[in-house]
């Protein structure tokens, strides 16, 4: 794995760290702060680092969600 791969990993660590410390200062739905435009910064910083032809597939409900805006519904 290259330095720079390396890197980016660890950037992505600490993206969703603070994203989840913003999510617990003041939860609410995700996907509401989506919609009205009230995301927090730390959320839009960890979608942004996703590649916007992304798709994941949940574990227990099988459900796939496609790209940077699904994955954030989702």
């Amino acid at each position: 794995m290259s330095d720079e791969d390396v890197a980016f990993v660890r950037r992505g660590f600490q993206v969703v760290a603070r994203a989840f410390d913003a999510y617990w200062r003041e939860p609410r739905s995700i996907t509401q702060a989506m919609e009205t435009d009230e995301l927090w910064p730390e959320w839009r910083e960890l979608f942004d680092l996703l590649d916007p032809a992304v798709e994941w597939k949940t574990l227990f409900l099988g459900t796939t969600f496609h790209g940077r805006d699904g994955v954030a519904h989702g």
